[in-house]
């Protein structure tokens, strides 16, 4: 059954692999410019209370597990919707990296978590670190940096302002606490093509 898609605001990060470029996007709660920045709801107190550069800088951390090492930190955007039409808002430049080893070209890689509301959120990478097609209903039967990833989309998170504690889906719902669902790879047809080897 659908649900509504009503986020006004999201937290874009673009990367770079192999000279194609990606980008992979986290829905936050209620967006207001405060002042000289703009803040997002924490599931903490659901009060307009985090700076979304910090939220940016703890989604890089986070995603970048799931990343080569040497995919440099992207400039991240904050895009709100006003009616039909997203608009930029601002940009940072992340720091740091949690990325290891190489790409895995044309690789693709979905994890999907329940929200509160029982529906879900999933977190897609293109041409991401791991070195096997694998399938996976347990977090902890993931080894290495996939499972550090992945587990700052739970309440287990160790990254200071990890997505666990400001991600939403599109109708605006926190992660649930028990939140993983489960993790597949494959390998994505469009990137084979385009990359000559289809």
């Amino acid at each position: 059954m659908a649900y509504p898609r009503i986020a006004t605001g999201k937290i874009v990060l673009p990367y770079t692999v192999s000279g194609f470029l990606h980008r992979v996007h986290a829905f936050v709660r209620n967006p207001q410019a405060v002042g000289a920045t703009w803040n997002i709801n924490s599931r903490a107190t659901d009060s307009n209370d985090t700076d979304w550069k910090n939220a940016a800088e703890g989604y890089w951390l986070s995603f970048s597990y799931l990343l080569p090492a040497a995919i440099a930190a992207p400039t991240a955007e904050f895009w709100t919707k006003v009616g039909a039409i997203w608009i930029l808002q601002d940009t940072v430049l992340c720091t740091g990296t949690n990325g290891a080893g190489s790409s895995i070209l044309t690789e693709e890689l979905t994890a999907t978590f329940r929200c509160v509301n029982g529906k879900f959120l999933q977190v897609d990478v293109l041409e991401g670190n791991s070195d096997v097609p694998l399938t996976s209903r347990s977090l902890s039967a993931i080894g290495g940096t996939y499972q550090n990833g992945l587990k700052q989309w739970t309440s287990g998170h160790t990254v200071t302002d990890a997505p666990y504690g400001w991600a939403v889906n599109q109708d605006t719902s926190y992660l649930a606490t028990a939140s993983f669902v489960k993790l597949t790879t494959s390998f994505n047809r469009h990137l084979r093509k385009k990359r000559g080897l289809a």
